[in-house]
């Protein structure tokens, strides 16, 4: 937890990005482990982030008393309790899920987010993880549609966002291609439900348990890729929100990162609105091959994701990073160093969001950089690399509020992958 002067420059920091945008990031206090929270004010919408963990050491019931304990704490004092939509928990061994979701359930009670499990640990040992992102509004127009744990629908202002998540494959599929294949199929079918489809999708996440594996002389992350490419064949997305004159090629941003368990889950955002003067962009990275661009070396089936998504409504702004690596052109940079790879990792993120890059793509008038960003997480390969990469995380993301997690990335020789969301700055 942070020393009373790094919460006072972070109070300063903060302090300055809420005169210019309405956004600012605390430190928490509190008996858990704590974490840290962005709150941004658009409009007339209250937006927050929030990264809460509980001690390593103690009974389960004892690090999610500590985690309800943080929750309980910032929700009230912001007045976000009933505003949360959806929740990520990080936790190493899915058969206990099933304490966690009653103990969730009892906290939330009516106001119950969607939430998905994720089998990943923290790196700093056997603690529950929690990323958490809550939305509210004094207007009549906006509302919280609780459909199941699996979807929480948000309408504000004639636009309409679904969270889904926690979504399995049923116990029949055995290989990675059909169990992934399975798994998209069962997102359709919520979608639908809700009345959305796959067309709506802007963002995904997509958890694959030893996503490096060889798997009939293939690689699972390869399998993954090939279900993805073959479920969104023919699919255009965001249709109704790109800019008039488009002609690029529009994926959701997109994680495709590995996992202790060995299954595929996913979640996902999804959009809908008649509104006209909203725009999602796909952005592409300035130093970097568009991933749907791979050649076969490193998949049959190339990832069908963009670098980003950006999402503009007048004068505000946000952008959806993709799980990015150590990767320039198409190649992995910086190998056996994880310093290095953090550094251009962060240095490849950076380019997304600058001024020059968000106007390629139509964007004018908006920049960010890293200190905009209102949450991240931080996947890393290996134990013994984790001081390293947090170190650097430390220097050119303070003040963010991250999740750190150990995870296979996509390729063997990747040390690191990071994400994250960006708010960037309004500057005409």
């Amino acid at each position: 937890m942070a020393s009373d002067q790094n919460n006072q420059d972070l109070n300063k920091i903060g302090g300055k990005l809420e005169k210019q945008f309405a956004f600012r990031r605390n430190f928490i206090k509190a008996n858990g482990r704590g974490g840290a929270f962005s709150f941004i004010q658009r409009k007339s919408l209250r937006q927050m982030y929030l990264v809460a963990e509980s001690f390593p050491k103690g009974s389960l019931e004892t690090k999610f008393n500590e985690i309800r304990e943080t929750l309980a704490d910032v929700l009230d004092r912001q007045n976000m309790r009933d505003s949360v939509v959806a929740i990520s928990v990080f936790w190493h061994d899915l058969a206990q899920k099933q304490f966690l979701r009653q103990r969730f359930r009892d906290f939330f009670g009516e106001s119950l987010p969607q939430i998905t499990y994720i089998p990943q640990c923290s790196c700093f040992g056997k603690s529950i993880v929690v990323e958490l992102f809550a939305v509210g509004s004094e207007n009549k127009n906006f509302e919280i549609r609780r459909h199941s744990e699996n979807s929480v629908e948000v309408l504000a202002d004639n636009l309409s966002v679904l969270f889904c998540g926690d979504v399995y494959p049923d116990n029949k599929p055995q290989k990675s291609y059909f169990r992934s294949l399975n798994a998209f199929q069962k997102l359709q079918t919520l979608l639908v439900r809700e009345s959305y489809n796959i067309s709506n999708l802007y963002r995904t996440w997509l958890y694959l348990g030893h996503i490096v594996d060889i798997e009939d002389e293939t690689q699972r992350y390869k399998e993954l890729n090939r279900a993805r490419t073959d479920f969104f064949n023919g699919q255009d997305f965001i249709t109704d929100f790109l800019p008039q004159g488009y002609r690029g090629v529009a994926f959701p941003a997109s994680t495709g990162i590995g996992a202790d368990d060995y299954d595929v889950v996913i979640s996902s955002q999804a959009i809908k609105s008649e509104r006209k003067n909203l725009i999602l962009v796909p952005l592409e990275n300035p130093l970097q091959t568009p991933a749907f661009d791979y050649g076969q070396v490193y998949s049959p089936q190339s990832p069908k994701f963009s670098r980003a998504m950006a999402f503009v409504d007048g004068n505000d702004a946000k952008v959806y990073i993709s799980g990015t690596a150590s990767i320039t052109d198409s190649e992995s940079r910086f190998q056996g160093n994880p310093e290095h790879q953090t550094h251009q990792t962060l240095d490849n993120i950076a380019a997304l969001v600058t001024e020059e890059n968000l106007s390629k793509h139509g964007i004018n008038g908006f920049r960010a950089t890293l200190e905009q960003l209102a949450v991240a997480r931080v996947y890393v390969k290996n134990p013994s690399d984790f001081p390293t990469i947090r170190r650097v995380c430390e220097e050119r993301i303070y003040g963010t509020p991250i999740v750190y997690v150990f995870a296979d990335v996509c390729r063997p020789e990747l040390l690191v992958e990071i994400e994250g969301i960006a708010i960037p700055e309004k500057f005409f």
